[in-house]
């Protein structure tokens, strides 16, 4: 079992394809459920659900993407099929843009809403709480 949890040179192990199926649904779901549109309408009480649970999927994007990257220094990714030069760079470099993105996303919503509404992303969940009360 333990050999089927870890990469092997042809394929990506269980915990890898776990962190990435994880993500791609909690992108989606994040997605899906955005409340966007005005500030009034995203910070009403009949948005709070949509709100809360867009906020509490993004932050769990931020920390499977942070396992995911310690996991991948323990874990070798599997040989990289023979390709063009051009586009293996091209599929390097969409790589690193979407850990960009997945990283940049949710910490720039999180200084965000600290910095627009004074308290902190998903209040409920103690994370990200401003020191000195709210920032107007």
């Amino acid at each position: 079992m333990m050999s089927t949890l870890m990469s092997t040179r042809l394929r990506y192990g269980l915990v890898a394809q776990g962190f990435h199926w994880s993500t791609v649904i909690l992108v989606a779901m994040t997605h899906l459920v955005s409340p966007g549109s005005s500030e009034q309408r995203v910070y009403s009480i009949a948005s709070d659900f949509t709100r809360h649970t867009h906020e509490t999927s993004g932050m769990l994007i931020f920390a499977i993407v942070l396992a995911r990257i310690l996991w991948r220094t323990v874990d070798a990714s599997p040989e990289t099929p023979p390709m063009e030069p051009w586009m293996k760079y091209s599929a390097k470099l969409a790589h690193v843009a979407l850990y960009v993105l997945l990283i940049a996303l949710p910490l720039t919503a999180i200084v965000g809403a600290w910095l627009e509404r004074g308290a902190a992303v998903s209040h409920r969940s103690g994370w990200v709480r401003p020191t000195a009360g709210r920032c107007s």
